[in-house]
């Protein structure tokens, strides 16, 4: 089975050789029979959430499949700033499908190529003089390109000050 989905179109084998009198006589290649499918919706790019959620209505799953038969499912989708409901929507979208959801994966629209989406903190030099909230946001403005909203900045506060008690 793949490790990744990265190995979702890779064909695993096992190399079967043969040797007679100390030389290398055949090399054969076996086909490793693929028992789980691993299935990556949308199947091209990824797309908004309320997208992906109507991908996921219309998929025509196999209905037929008994539960160890199931595919792992991958879904990928266009980040578009904070929501802590959408793995409840996806959830909720998969209800009683033939799938294991396995994994979920937020896309910048304009993430950079290298795929790295670690926050810019070059400006933080020294521990003892880091202001959290001042990370916080910083790693907030890296993520999402915006600046984080009032209501959120007090809560990670409120946060930051129960923890320091």
């Amino acid at each position: 089975m793949p490790l990744s989905f990265s190995e979702r179109e890779y064909n695993h084998q096992i190399l079967e050789v043969t040797f007679e009198g100390g030389g290398l006589i055949d090399v054969s290649s076996l086909a490793i029979p693929r028992t789980v499918e691993l299935m990556r919706l949308p199947r091209g790019n990824a797309v908004p959430l309320a997208d992906l959620i109507g991908i996921l209505g219309s998929e025509p799953f196999d209905l037929e499949l008994p539960q160890e038969k199931h595919p792992f499912l991958e879904v990928r989708y266009l980040e578009d700033g904070p929501d802590p409901t959408r793995r409840h929507q996806l959830e909720q979208a998969l209800a009683g499908k033939p799938v294991r959801l396995a994994s979920i994966k937020a896309e910048r629209p304009n993430a950079p190529e290298n795929g790295s989406a670690e926050p810019d903190m070059a400006g933080f030099a020294d521990l003892q003089t880091v202001d959290p909230s001042h990370v916080f946001a910083a790693a907030f403005r890296e993520t999402y390109e915006t600046e984080p909203d009032l209501e959120l900045m007090s809560a990670f506060n409120e946060i930051l000050s129960e923890v320091a008690k």
